[in-house]
């Protein structure tokens, strides 16, 4: 059973912070994802999961794409490798807008090539 009450206070002291986040298109980070409802993509240890921003709005929002390391296959899997030999999967059926204030640190940047050949499986999934 999942406690949504814990990820609540957290949701909490994340609406206080001050935003000052710095990022950019391709960049990975840790992302504050929560704890969410059925099939929807939570985060793991500290609610943080690793995501791709696909497209930067402003300072403030962005559009992102969680990842997983999970063996996972199929048109919603785009795999890629931005960590010395693990393979990384965007999981792009959980695509999501987000606000910057969830973003915790970046830990990586997702190739060119890879950026490219993604952003063409978001548009041939949908």
């Amino acid at each position: 059973m999942k406690n949504f009450d814990i990820w609540n206070t957290e949701k909490k002291k994340i609406e206080k912070i001050q935003n000052t986040s710095f990022f950019r298109e391709r960049d990975i980070l840790y992302i504050k994802m929560g704890l969410n409802i059925g099939f929807e993509q939570n985060g793991k240890t500290s609610y943080l999961r690793p995501a791709v921003v696909i497209k930067k709005f402003n300072n403030r929002a962005a559009l992102i794409i969680p990842l997983s390391r999970t063996k996972k296959d199929g048109i919603y899997y785009f795999p890629f490798t931005f960590e010395k030999n693990i393979v990384s999967k965007a999981i792009i059926s959980q695509i999501r807008f987000i606000d910057s204030k969830r973003f915790k640190n970046k830990i990586g940047v997702i190739g060119k090539k890879d950026f490219k050949e993604l952003k063409k499986s978001i548009r041939d999934m949908i």
